[in-house]
Formats: structure tokens, sequence, C-alpha cells
């Protein structure tokens, strides 16, 4: 049934994404709080042998922000050899790469194109399933008129018990099919999950600007949402994300699976052990 909407679409996605980013399950708690764009879970060092985590160090009496490997920071000089780098600079870097490869029209309509497929498909198989209750409805509604005939004629008794549970057992099967029927039809006209390539491209632009002019909060959650790990090393910044979570990004109010474990930490059990 259709409800009337208390607020915004761009709210509901602002406040879902942000209660996505602070969930303990996915976030660490000390990540909540932070000023830059990039979490802690989703910045890396990719010196050789190093693979720690980027933290914020600050200086100037803290108005300068600084990307640091943790081993660096936490060890010594010694542990890891990756050079600060201003914060301002790498988010910065991976905003326009964002915008300039990620959300550029033509690929993501190719990233997107598999939400057209799926929802083509979904429809075809609703088709399919309307077909079938439809036939399965005209059999029941067949089979009463067949069996209230013979009583009319008088070749069964109204008062045979295995007439009237026969009867009672076929206008259930008539009330389920006509019932599934008319939540097929339904589903089909006023299905709000087709997807054109109209839409993909307003997503695109919507979230180019948001991201650009959006309030801290959206810009941090939605660059969380989309992108899986940022790799600095002395040579390359390395930016990765699933297509699975821009699909999830596109379509908002769809459940981001979670798994059973703290995700906050990547490489909890990478390694080969007992469990299997």
């Amino acid at each position: 049934m259709e409800c009337p909407a208390i607020v915004s679409e761009e709210q509901f996605a602002a406040v879902e994404c942000r209660r996505a980013s602070r969930n303990p399950r996915n976030t660490a708690p000390r990540v909540v709080t932070g000023v830059t764009l990039l979490p802690a879970k989703i910045a890396q060092c990719g010196q050789p042998g190093c693979g720690g985590g980027l933290t914020v160090r600050t200086g100037k009496g803290g108005r300068y922000r600084y990307y640091n490997c943790q081993h660096r920071v936490n060890r010594s000089a010694q542990a890891c050899d990756l050079q600060p780098i201003r914060s301002e600079a790498l988010d910065d870097i991976v905003m326009r790469a964002i915008e300039r490869r990620l959300l550029d029209p033509v690929h993501l309509r190719q990233l997107l194109s598999g939400l057209i497929e799926r929802t083509d498909a979904a429809d075809e198989r609703r088709r399919k399933a309307l077909a079938l209750a439809r036939q399965a409805r005209t059999e029941a509604q067949k089979a009463v008129s067949n069996l209230l005939l013979l009583v009319e004629q008088g070749a069964l008794s109204p008062k045979d018990p295995a007439i009237v549970e026969r009867l009672a057992a076929n206008r259930a099967r008539e009330r389920a099919a006509a019932t599934e029927v008319d939540s097929l039809e339904r589903q089909l006209n006023i299905s709000r999950r087709t997807i054109t390539l109209e839409m993909i491209d307003a997503f695109g632009v919507a979230l180019r600007e948001k991201l650009r002019g959006g309030s801290p909060d959206f810009r941090r959650a939605y660059v969380s949402l989309i992108i899986d790990r940022v790799t600095l090393s002395g040579s390359e910044i390395r930016i990765s994300g699933s297509k699975a979570a821009l699909e999830h990004a596109f379509v908002k109010d769809e459940a981001m699976p979670v798994g059973a474990v703290p995700i906050f930490d990547r490489e909890w059990c990478r390694l080969q052990d007992s469990n299997l």
C-alpha cells in the first residue's frame, strides 16, 4: 500500500548512510567521530611489508592534519618509511577519482547495468507467476462451478460431507489464487523498481554534487559506502571498491549485508587455522 512520505528521499538516504557508517558492527567506534574524509577502516598503508592503517596526526597546533602510518606512529620511524601526506591533499585526490572515473556517465552506466537486467528479469518472473496464478484461479473457479452444477442437477447431495469438503477446498484455492493475482498485478502496475539509464545518469549527477557540496557527514558516509580501501604507498595511491556497494548506494532501501564478525578489522582471519 502507498504511504505518504514524511521526510525527503535525500534526508532518508543521508540518515541511512550515517547509521550504517556508525554501526559498531560495521565501523569501529573510534572511527565515528573522525574529521577527515577517509575513515581508518578504509585508509591503509601500502608500503612493502607494512599494511598498517592510516591515522590522522595534527601539526601547527591543530591547523594541519596529516595521514600517517599507524606502525610508524605507534612503533618507530624504522617500522615504516611512508611519508605523511596532508589530509586535504589525499581527500581531494580520492574525490577527484570518484568524480572523474567512478561517476563518469559512461562508466557508471556500465557498472550499474546489472540493476536494469535484474529489474527486467524480476518483472519477467512476475509475469510468469501471474500467468500461473490466473490459470490456478480459473481452474478453481471451474471446479466450484462443476460441483455446484452437479448439485443443481441432483447428481450430488449438498449435504454429502465429501462434497462440502471439496467445495470448501476449491473455494480456498480460488481465494488464494485471486489474492496472488491481485498482488502480482499491483506489483507490475505500480512497481517503482523499474530502473532506467536516465535514473542512473541522474544518480551520478546528484551524488557528484552532494560529494562536493554536501555536509561532511554525508560525504564521509557515502565514500564509506562506495569505497572499500584507499592504499597509500610511496609510489602510488590505489583506490578500490565493490560494484555491489555502488548498487546499494543507488538502491538505498535495500539492506546492506553485514557479516557476523566485526569487519573493521579486515584481516581478522586471513590465514588458514583450525576455524576452516
